[in-house]
């Protein structure tokens, strides 16, 4: 297996240093110590921070919804499949030392700092997770599983606001138990009884 690439090892650097920073948190300098190049040569790849963070979200983007439409297709109980999207985020705290959040929730909470590119990309991908997440609530009310109140919209907006607020909480405090007991929790209450 080859190395990867100074482009792609840029974007991994990147991509780790706003998961556990933020993006206003990270500068070129920052990723040009972690991957040993001077900070004229990230300049020749991304023009600056914000080409930089468009060209991570489109690829995080990407992976998490070729993981997502994994989940969607499987054949398991829409509980389940719950259960596995919500293990998207447990993994994302599971990863280095349980200091990880979701890229876009990152990105969400800094918003208004980001470029209007960006910031529509972060929007797509919280809206897209929405309606995703809503066609597993609504497949788990069809087939029993899982029972809510309220329009699947609803439920699922609620789902996603308690997996990316959660992931902030156990990062502060308590790490992938926390996590793993708030997971349980949010299952436990939209499970069919």
């Amino acid at each position: 297996m080859s190395a990867p690439d100074t482009r792609t090892r840029i974007l991994d650097v990147a991509q780790d240093l706003i998961q556990r920073r933020g993006v206003n948190g990270m500068s070129f300098q920052d990723i040009s110590d972690a991957v040993g190049i001077r900070t004229p040569s990230i300049h020749h790849h991304f023009a600056g921070k914000q080409d930089l963070v468009e060209a991570l979200l489109l690829r995080y983007r990407g992976e998490f919804d070729l993981r997502l439409a994994d989940i969607l297709a499987s054949p398991l109980k829409a509980q389940t499949k719950l259960q596995r999207y919500a293990g998207l985020f447990e993994d994302t705290l599971q990863a280095g030392d349980h200091e990880k959040s979701c890229l876009c929730g990152m990105l969400a909470a800094e918003l208004l700092s980001l470029g209007e590119g960006p910031a529509r990309s972060v929007r797509g991908f919280l809206q897209d997770n929405v309606k995703q997440v809503a066609k597993i609530l609504a497949e788990g009310r069809s087939d029993g599983s899982l029972d809510f109140r309220g329009s699947a919209e609803d439920a699922a907006s609620m789902v996603l606001a308690t997996l990316e607020g959660g992931l902030l909480i156990a990062r502060a405090e308590g790490g992938p138990k926390r996590m793993a007991a708030l997971v349980r929790q949010l299952l436990s209450l939209l499970t069919a009884r």
